[in-house]
């Protein structure tokens, strides 16, 4: 019985070596020669950029992300949008206005059918905008000091009408380090590639031309978009902006989610755009991810028995052998993103894990579409993709 076991977790084990492989080339492949930008400050350039920032229920991160955006240098505005919280996020921002000339605080008006909270909070705010580029970022970023100044710098030696880049991951708790390395992964390939064939954008940052942004209608195009941010760089790009998507790790950094819950909150939000016309193709792949992810955990226990009841046996070494070399080439896509969170590496060995939770949620998120169920997303209840299977 463990020989014939060892027999069936050797084909898994070899998918999980394949995968990992692939994926260790192609983040290589799209993260080779992928620019990454350091913060310079540069008092020259006061007063080019608006920050503009919608918030719900942020009252935890809220004073130290607006702290950091106020410390730019280029920084002359910052539009702060209050989308109706329940918490003492508005209170809090009001205070800072107090003392701070440069922070304009409203709220966001009743929201209509047709538009998400966040993307109609923005749109409500950029009229405000004063200054040449528009800066949209979130309530929970931290910037160091330079960052505004070094993308401005960048944009106007390009001439780019759009920037965004990807950022370093906070993480609280040793479960936030277990998660954090399969997000790296899975966003930075899916980030990169976008990126590569079209346009992509981050909501901790991004960056436009406050002229391309208002010829280009602002987010009115978009404004049912769940996921706004990627979204609204390829609207832009469509419009015919010239982008750019930097790696900003060394810049920005965000606690993108808090603790296994978290994780998987943000994990099916990420995928929503996928549902429409890839929810069966979803399901079913996440399955077999779960299923091979379970594998990696099972198949040296497996193939101890095996050599336990009957000693050493080719089958079992084989297994033992090709299930190595799947970890390691795993162990490799976490050392690859090692830079883009903050936590310990050592909770990085628990990657496979992280990577049964990530096949979960997108799991559960493709179920809840074919069932024509909501996301709860900030209090609220969003309609997943119908569409399609």
């Amino acid at each position: 019985m463990a020989m014939t076991l060892v027999i069936v977790f050797i084909i898994p084990a070899g998918m999980c070596a394949g995968l990992s492989a692939c994926a260790l080339i192609r983040l290589l492949q799209l993260s080779w020669g992928s620019r990454s930008l350091q913060a310079m400050p540069d008092p020259a350039g006061m007063g080019l950029v608006s920050a503009v920032i919608a918030a719900r229920d942020e009252g935890k991160t809220l004073l130290a992300c607006l702290r950091s955006v106020l410390q730019q240098d280029c920084v002359s505005q910052v539009v702060f949008v209050d989308d109706h919280s329940t918490d003492n996020t508005l209170g809090l921002a009001q205070e800072v206005a107090r003392s701070e000339p440069r922070l304009l605080v409203m709220s966001a008006p009743p929201l209509p059918e047709d538009w998400v909270g966040k993307s109609h909070a923005l749109h409500h705010a950029a009229p405000y905008v004063t200054s040449p580029y528009v800066l949209f970022t979130d309530a929970d970023v931290l910037m160091r000091p330079g960052t505004v100044a070094s993308t401005v710098r960048l944009m106007e030696q390009e001439g780019l009408d759009h920037l965004s880049g990807y950022f370093r991951l906070i993480c609280g708790r040793a479960s936030e380090a277990i998660c954090a390395p399969v997000l790296a992964v899975s966003a930075g390939i899916v980030h990169l590639a976008e990126a590569s064939t079209s346009a992509c954008g981050i909501g901790a940052f991004n960056m436009l031309k406050t002229d391309f942004y208002r010829q280009m209608g602002g987010h009115e195009a978009i404004r049912s978009a769940i996921v706004d941010d990627v979204l609204l760089a390829q609207h832009a790009k469509a419009h015919g902006a010239r982008s750019r998507f930097l790696d900003l790790s060394a810049c920005i950094e965000v606690r993108l989610f808090e603790g296994l819950e978290g994780f998987v909150r943000k994990v099916r939000r990420a995928t929503v755009p996928y549902m429409a016309a890839r929810r069966l193709l979803l399901l079913a792949s996440s399955i077999a991810v779960m299923a091979l992810a379970c594998s990696m955990g099972l198949a040296p226990l497996v193939a101890g028995m095996s050599i336990f009841d009957a000693g050493r046996s080719m089958p079992a070494e084989a297994l033992l052998g090709t299930w190595g070399l799947g970890y390691a080439l795993g162990l490799g896509c976490v050392y690859r993103v090692r830079s883009y969170h903050n936590g310990n590496l050592a909770w990085g060995f628990l990657y496979p894990f992280a990577v049964a939770l990530f096949g979960w949620a997108v799991a559960s998120g493709a179920v809840s579409s074919l069932l024509r169920r909501e996301l709860l997303w900030r209090g609220r209840g969003y309609a997943l993709p119908g569409n399609g299977a």
